[in-house]
């Protein structure tokens, strides 16, 4: 969020797509319930501050895609502790175990068979939780910029389908998002 030049204040950049309109000026506030905790958000929108997106970005977090070219969403990366209840509640690596006794296969095979399903079809698609949004205007150009070379540069995680469907909509003008046509 950046400074009205004419005015030295905050004010989000998203006010202009609605006709219900609060009280401004707008500031990044702390709302654990809106971030997880993890930094603060617009009070108007509750996108996520944008230096936050991409400190995390860089650090491996996972950006989900959307079908807006407006809004991608940030994934912390599950923990091992949740990696392992998730598979234990999973119903296919249930399933595959109990194939496995079911056929006359030990405790052990029955597990080894469960866990090598889930690392050849779950684990892949396993990627994290959602904890916040980030509407793309509240980007600086800089910002932008960063943005495409962590995705061009391979060095932004993307979840599930792995590309973005939608492109965010910066791109459009400029250095394309891998991926197109």
């Amino acid at each position: 969020m950046n400074p009205t030049p004419d005015t030295g204040q905050l004010w989000c950049p998203r006010r202009a797509e609605s006709v219900h309109q609060s009280a401004g000026p707008d500031t990044w506030t702390d709302y654990p319930s809106i971030t997880n905790g993890i930094g603060p958000c617009c009070s108007y929108c509750g996108s996520l501050d944008p230096d936050v997106f991409l400190a995390k970005v860089r650090e491996g977090w996972i950006v989900e895609p959307t079908d807006k070219p407006t809004k991608a969403y940030l994934d912390a990366l599950y923990t091992p502790e949740e990696i392992e209840r998730i598979k234990a509640g999973s119903i296919t690596w249930q399933a595959v175990r109990q194939l496995k006794l079911d056929e006359g296969g030990s405790e052990d095979e029955a597990t080894a068979a469960a866990n090598a399903h889930w690392g050849q079809y779950e684990a892949p698609i396993m990627t994290g939780r959602t904890v916040a949004k980030l509407y793309y205007q509240h980007l600086t150009p800089a910002q932008r910029d960063e943005f495409l070379k962590l995705h061009n540069g391979g060095a932004m995680r993307i979840s599930w389908p792995g590309r973005f469907y939608v492109r965010p909509y910066f791109s459009r003008g400029g250095e394309a998002v891998a991926g197109d046509a």
